[in-house]
């Protein structure tokens, strides 16, 4: 009893602040992703090895070289890629709508 097709594509977002996660998760929700936001690389690392499929992890400004090689790392074993997403003062919303989403919907056209 496979729902495989139905199934939406698990994103698991690393942030700092709670309000930007907010409104990040707010439009991958919408576009149809289900999306889970952490806020340290531990907190991604369980997010990520807890899902048997994984479409992406979107990791933003707070996470150094160190911590994306390891949540590349996690995230590969489960089929998926490290997408950037540096907000800084940009509005997360807007940053998300027009740099994150088309990201993700390169990955979506190229994935198997």
């Amino acid at each position: 009893m496979s729902h495989h097709h139905s199934s939406r594509r698990r994103v698991v977002v690393v942030g700092r602040s709670p309000e930007k996660m907010r409104q990040a998760l707010q439009v991958l929700e919408s576009a149809g992703f289900a999306a889970t936001g952490t806020f340290n690389r531990d907190e991604a690392i369980a997010a990520i090895t807890a899902q048997d499929r994984l479409f992406a992890v979107v990791a933003g400004g707070s996470v150094d070289r160190e911590a994306e090689a390891e949540l590349r790392t996690a995230a590969e074993a489960r089929g998926g890629q490290v997408v950037r997403a540096n907000i800084g003062d940009s509005d997360p919303t807007q940053h998300f709508t027009d740099h994150v989403l088309p990201q993700l919907e390169k990955l979506r056209s190229t994935a198997t």
